[in-house]
């Protein structure tokens, strides 16, 4: 049996060192983000539920640490969500404004992974609170002329000569 094995010298020096540890970083970061989504959900499966019951948008995004709670709704929508917060065990130490339309807050809770609440209200309505009149400039955007480009549509060689050894 001839086994021949050919070894390309050149080939580190092909690799984008550092761009390839970036990609090995984000996707370990990513399996462990999104192995403790699942812890979560599996250790506080009724919160989730619960969720799902009143149309929350849960999002789950492997850069971010924690899960993303969205929704859109009214006083009280919010106070059905919040009590299926604490009812699960997580806790903020932030509390809605009075007169605001939006309310956002991390929710912690040991052991686990942090819930970002995003709430926006949809019982809003315009109310003219005074008047005012403002002097304000106006602008445009001008820019220069873009370069002309060759045209050339010859394909550009990007790897190196590949020598092989046996």
């Amino acid at each position: 049996m001839n086994a021949e094995v050919s070894i390309d010298v050149d080939y580190i020096d092909q690799i984008p060192a550092k761009t390839s540890l970036k990609l090995i970083e984000a996707a370990q970061q990513a399996q462990k983000n999104l192995k403790a989504f699942n812890e979560a959900i599996r250790a506080r499966s009724a919160l989730f539920r619960r969720l799902e019951e009143l149309d929350v948008d849960v999002q789950f995004c492997p850069d971010n640490a924690y899960i993303h709670i969205r929704f859109t709704g009214d006083g009280n929508q919010l106070g059905q969500v919040w009590g299926a917060f604490r009812q699960s065990g997580w806790k903020t130490t932030c509390r809605p404004e009075k007169g605001k339309n939006e309310f956002y807050a991390f929710w912690h809770q040991e052991g686990l992974v942090d819930l970002f609440m995003n709430f926006t209200s949809s019982v809003c309505r315009r109310v003219q609170v005074g008047t005012t009149t403002v002097e304000q400039p106006i602008y445009e955007i001008q820019c220069g002329e873009l370069p002309e480009l060759e045209t050339d549509t010859a394909k550009p060689n990007l790897t190196r000569g590949r020598r092989g050894r046996r």
